[in-house]
C-alpha cells in the first residue's frame, strides 16, 4: 500500500513539475520545424534579413540577438500584438539543415500556453505563416543561382597588381555598390590607356556576420605602368598569393555570398581552418545582360596553412 502511494505521489509530483515547466518556464508557446538542403550560413543570412524584406506582414521587425550561422531572435509587431521567434539552425548531415522556430507571444505567453494545445488561433497561424514564408523564400531564391564546389584540395591564387576602391556595405548591397563604382575605376583606366590583365575581382578584408556587413576591395587587374597617373579616388596594390577552397557560382553576382556559405560548410566538414575573407573573380560583364544563370564567378575561401 505504501509503495503504491509513493508511486502515485511521485507521479503527481512529476506531472506537476511538467505542468509548471509548460506554463511558466518553457520559454516559448509554439514550435515549428522544417528541413532544407541549404547551408546553415545561407539560412542564417536569409532569416537575418527578415526585417529588411518582410515589410508587408508586420508594422515592424527587430533583430533582438544573433549567433552567426546558429541562432537568431526576431521581435515582430503588428497592430497591438507582439511576438518573438527564436530561430535555431542545425546541420543534420551533408545534405540537410534543420530549422526550429520557437514562437512566443510577448504580451500573453501564459494565455497562449493554455490555448495552443486546443486551437489554432491568430498567434499560431501567424507563426506558421511567417515560418512558411521564410522556408518558401529559401527555395524561391534557389532557382536564381547554382553553386558547384570544386573538390577538396585548396588551389593557389597568384598575386596580381590592381586598381581598386575600398567599399563597405551590408552583404546584400555589395552587387549594387560594385555596379556604382565600375565607371569610376574604368574611366581612370581607359583615360590613361592602362591595359587590363584579367577580369575584375572582389577581395573581402573584413566580415562581421553578426551585423551582415563587409569591407571589401573592388579590383581591376592592370599592367603596372612605370608612372601611375595621379588620382585621389583610386588605390593600387599587389594582392598576396594565397590558397583557398574553390566554388563555381552561376547567377546574379549580388547572390555570390551563397557560395561563401557553401564553402564555409565544406571547409568545416573537411576540418580545414579558414579565413572569413572570400575572394571572387567575375568572368562575365553584367552590363551585357543575357541569362544570369550563365554568368560565372569563381569564388575562393582562403585556408590557413
Amino acid at each position: 500500500m505504501r509503495s503504491r502511494r509513493r508511486f502515485f505521489l511521485l507521479t503527481a509530483l512529476v506531472l506537476l513539475a511538467v505542468l509548471c515547466w509548460y506554463l511558466f518556464l518553457k520559454g516559448y508557446n509554439y514550435k515549428i520545424r522544417f528541413k532544407t538542403p541549404h547551408a546553415p550560413g545561407t539560412v542564417y543570412s536569409s532569416l537575418y534579413n527578415l526585417q529588411t524584406w518582410n515589410t508587408e506582414d508586420f508594422d515592424s521587425v527587430a533583430l533582438a540577438n544573433s549567433r552567426p550561422f546558429e541562432e537568431l531572435t526576431h521581435h515582430l509587431f503588428i497592430n497591438d500584438s507582439s511576438f518573438s521567434i527564436n530561430w535555431k539552425i542545425k546541420r543534420l548531415d551533408d545534405s540537410l539543415t534543420q530549422v526550429t522556430a520557437l514562437a512566443k507571444d510577448l504580451k500573453n505567453p501564459f494565455i497562449q500556453n493554455l490555448a495552443v494545445p486546443f486551437q489554432k488561433n491568430a498567434f499560431v497561424n501567424r507563426s506558421i505563416r511567417t515560418t512558411q514564408d521564410q522556408m518558401n523564400g529559401l527555395f524561391v531564391h534557389q532557382k536564381d543561382y547554382k553553386v558547384q564546389l570544386s573538390g577538396n584540395e585548396a588551389v593557389t591564387i597568384p598575386s596580381q597588381f590592381c586598381a581598386y576602391v575600398t567599399l563597405e556595405s551590408k552583404i546584400y548591397e555589395k552587387g549594387n555598390n560594385m555596379i556604382s563604382n565600375i565607371g569610376l575605376i574604368m574611366n581612370y583606366i581607359k583615360s590613361n590607356e592602362i591595359p587590363l590583365t584579367g577580369d575584375p575581382f572582389l577581395q573581402v578584408s573584413s566580415w562581421n556576420p553578426r551585423e551582415e556587413t563587409i569591407v571589401y576591395d573592388f579590383c581591376f587587374p592592370i599592367k603596372k605602368p612605370d608612372l601611375l597617373p595621379e588620382t585621389k579616388t583610386i588605390n593600387f596594390k599587389h594582392t598576396e598569393e594565397f590558397k583557398g577552397l574553390k566554388a563555381i557560382f552561376n547567377g546574379n553576382y549580388r547572390l555570390t555570398d551563397r557560395a561563401w556559405y557553401e564553402l564555409i560548410d565544406h571547409a568545416q566538414s573537411l576540418g580545414v581552418d579558414f579565413e572569413m575573407r572570400p575572394f571572387e573573380i567575375y568572368r562575365n560583364d553584367p552590363h551585357s545582360g543575357g541569362n544570369e544563370l550563365e554568368w560565372v564567378a569563381e569564388v575562393y575561401l582562403p585556408v590557413k596553412e
